[in-house]
């Protein structure tokens, strides 16, 4: 039987550090597929900032920047719902920009970001160049530093919808993966996946479409093009000052 006990841990990366509360068999899943953070047992006072625990049939995660508490019957979807809270959690801690819907990789040693609608093919894409051997900095979001004119990744794993079918029309590696019913997420050193903390300047900025094509945005319109895909910093805004830990 899994031992469901919740433990509390310190996450460290990019210069923030976060304390949560999950069994330990969840830290491990996130030490497989966190890029570049550190996770370790903590002890003493610690003030929680995202919990997971199982209840009945459901996974249960919570953090203080939700106003609601996210039941999943899965725990795949449960770690999504986790990584989401931890990257509007990064955004709250360092204040200086904003969280950007997108995908970005390195190619020909240019820096390139991707946005778009949700469900227009970003992660599909983010996922192709990662099996082509090229350096992802995201599938789905990014920190943009505003006041140093920068972005930064946030070593968050490669999240796909099963099955996960490559470019060839072939299932992928279901062991590179943590694989739920509907979601799978990649491990750690099974993509060359940008550490959190990893600060670039951008060389090159696309849309994309509904219809998967991408358009290349000039100079000139990048600025509102990447606020049209900006997270409302509501998403980051502590709402609840301790959590009801049951």
């Amino acid at each position: 039987m899994v031992d469901q006990t919740v433990l509390p841990w310190r996450l460290q990366g990019g210069g923030c550090k976060f304390d949560i509360l999950c069994p330990k068999y969840f830290a491990g899943m996130l030490k497989q597929s966190l890029t570049g953070w550190q996770i370790e047992p903590v002890e003493g006072t610690v003030e929680i900032c995202i919990s997971l625990h199982k209840q009945n049939d459901d996974y249960v995660v919570d953090a203080r920047i939700s106003e609601k508490v996210c039941r999943c019957d899965c725990l795949i979807n449960a770690l999504n719902e986790f990584l989401v809270f931890l990257a509007y959690s990064f955004q709250n801690q360092t204040d200086s920009g904003d969280l950007i819907h997108c995908a970005g990789f390195c190619e020909d040693q240019l820096n390139h970001i991707v946005v778009g609608p949700k469900n227009s093919g970003k992660s599909t894409l983010a996922h192709d160049k990662a099996m082509a051997g090229l350096s992802v900095y995201a599938d789905d979001l990014l920190f943009w530093n505003t006041k140093a004119g920068e972005f930064v990744a946030l070593g968050l794993p490669l999240r796909l919808r099963r099955p996960v079918v490559l470019s060839s029309g072939e299932n992928a590696d279901p062991s590179n993966f943590f694989a739920g019913s509907v979601l799978a997420y990649s491990k750690v050193g099974v993509f060359d996946i940008a550490p959190i903390g990893s600060a670039f300047s951008l060389d090159r900025l696309w849309e994309m479409t509904l219809n998967h094509q991408l358009k290349p945005v000039s100079l000139l319109a990048t600025p509102k093009a990447l606020q049209v895909f900006r997270i409302p910093k509501d998403f980051s805004t502590v709402k609840k000052q301790k959590l009801e830990i049951s």
